[in-house]
């Protein structure tokens, strides 16, 4: 977490909340804070332990795993992936000259670097831009490998954009529910609800628990809700 894009965002909304001044004070408060985020951190080493076999597949897991390995099929029947159908029935292509540096470390330092970069020096994230960057180069890249000529890099982006618009709508709603809680106070009538029993100790407790179980919630009914849109509301409480 503490080495991408996520810091910019975090530190965007910290900013100017409580008693965070500014920007400078709110990246030294995600800095402070990474020691804190148990969820990142479980989630890591349970994918370790899961994958060297330290921690047994158990459910649903185990079942999707053992359908991954003995059928190639990562998902299963009649799922339903947050994503367009032309990015999950796009065929990799084999090239012997791609590697792990040149395909995929360069993009995402082109897209870590450009957001901490113009976050120092603009003030703001520059997510947007940094895509734009790593899409730019690695297209140049895979050219030049000759994984494809231009025409099929080209139709691979338009695909690419078409397979992510389930994504942009979620976003775009996101943005839209960060405008009307604003606009409707919801922070301030929380605050004036739960001010007689919140206590600086059951704050996190209640954030910890509640953003999850609202996402599984959601999940159950149709669809994820991102990480980035349910963190939007508890950091005005703060």
């Amino acid at each position: 977490m503490s080495f991408s894009g996520w810091a910019a965002y975090l530190t965007g909304i910290a900013a100017g909340v409580a008693a965070v001044g500014d920007k400078q004070e709110a990246m030294a408060l995600f800095i402070r804070a990474i020691p804190y985020n148990f969820f990142a951190f479980l989630a890591v080493f349970m994918v370790l332990f899961v994958s060297i076999g330290l921690v047994p597949e158990v459910g649903p897991m185990k079942k999707a795993e053992r359908r991954a390995l003995e059928t190639g099929r990562v998902m299963q029947e009649g799922a339903v992936p947050m994503m367009g159908r032309e990015l999950t029935e796009l065929e990799p292509v084999v090239s012997a000259r791609t590697g792990l540096f040149w395909n995929f470390l360069l993009p995402v330092m082109l897209i870590v670097g450009t957001n901490i970069g113009s976050f120092v020096f603009r003030g703001s994230a520059a997510v947007l831009e940094s895509f734009m960057l790593a899409v730019s180069v690695l297209a140049v890249v895979l050219w030049i490998q000759k994984v494809d000529d231009w025409n099929g890099i080209m139709a691979s982006v338009y695909v690419g954009m078409e397979g992510v618009m389930p994504a942009v709508i979620i976003l775009a709603l996101a943005y839209c529910i960060n405008t009307v809680t604003r606009e409707m106070g919801t922070a301030q009538y929380i605050i004036s609800v739960t001010e007689s029993w919140m206590s600086p100790v059951m704050l996190p407790f209640s954030c910890f628990w509640s953003l999850p179980l609202s996402a599984s919630r959601r999940e159950r009914l149709g669809g994820p809700t991102p990480s980035w849109c349910r963190l939007r509301f508890p950091w005005p409480i703060k």
